[in-house]
Order: C-alpha cells, then structure tokens, then sequence
C-alpha cells in the first residue's frame, strides 16, 4: 500500500479530498477557498479591462496561474494553527504545497508538456507573492513586479 492509500484512509483527507476513491480537484479547490475561481475572475476581469499589460503579464493564462497560486499559499497559510503560517517555516510549507499541487493539476489535466512547464514557472511565481505577503494580499501591481518571462516565444501573442 502507498503513501497515497494510507493518505486516503484517514478520515479528514477521505471527507474533504477523496471522491469515488480518487483525490478530487474541485473538493480541494473548495477546501481552499476556490482559489482557482478567484484567480480565473480576477484574470477574466483584468483582461477584459485590458489592464494585463499594466501588471506586467502576458496573457491571462498567465496572471490566472500566478493568482491562483498565491491564494493557494495565503488560504493554506490561513490554515496552519497558532499563526504558524506567518513564520518562516509556515510560509515556506505553504508555498510548498502550492507547487505540489499546482504540479499535480498540470499532470492530472493532461499530460506534461511545455505549456506546464509555463504553468508551473507562473504557479511558483504565484507562491513566492502568497508567501512574503500578508494573506488575502491581492494586489496586480506586487504580482505585475516580479515581472518573470515565464511565456515560451511560441505561445506568446503577436
């Protein structure tokens, strides 16, 4: 038995993660606070406004990744104990755990390919901002600063 049976069977991961014996995408999703939906408004809203281009991303794949990664670590920050998450060690973990997951999305959606190599560069630049700032820090302007090249010279617009 693996490491993610023995995981399956304990009682907090089977109800909050587990569906049909797999680990489910939307239950996690939930548990965190609908970070992926959060980023995918925010990033739908922002390009609509044209505004991608004042933060410093170059498509809203991109920002989408980045955001929802930073609401993964701020929402698992929020949920270590005793401020945990604030300390050195909690964000780190947090940021961790944003990038696994993140990495497990990219496989689970498909395959691994150079567009999820794009993915999991926007995710950990997404980690970095979820773990130095505050949580339920968004703002487009800290994200846009980092300003990391994270799209390949085949995917980017002309």
């Amino acid at each position: 038995m693996g490491l993610l049976d023995k995981l399956k069977k304990i009682k907090y991961v089977a109800d909050n993660f587990v569906e049909n014996g797999n680990f489910n995408e939307k239950k996690t999703n939930k548990w965190l606070g609908d970070a992926k939906g959060q980023a995918a408004e925010i990033s739908g809203k922002m390009n609509e406004e044209g505004a991608s281009k004042e933060t410093g991303f170059n498509s809203s794949d991109q920002m989408r990744h980045t955001y929802a990664s930073q609401f993964t670590t701020e929402n698992l920050r929020d949920k270590m104990p005793f401020g945990i998450g604030n300390s050195f060690l909690g964000r780190t973990a947090a940021a961790i755990g944003a990038n696994v997951l993140g990495i497990g999305h990219e496989i689970k959606a498909g395959g691994w390919n150079e567009e999820s190599l794009e993915d999991v560069a926007n995710n950990f630049r997404g980690s970095l901002v979820g773990a130095t700032g505050g949580t339920k820090s968004y703002d487009p302007g800290v994200v846009g600063k980092f300003g990391l090249e994270t799209e390949s010279k085949n995917t980017k617009k002309k």
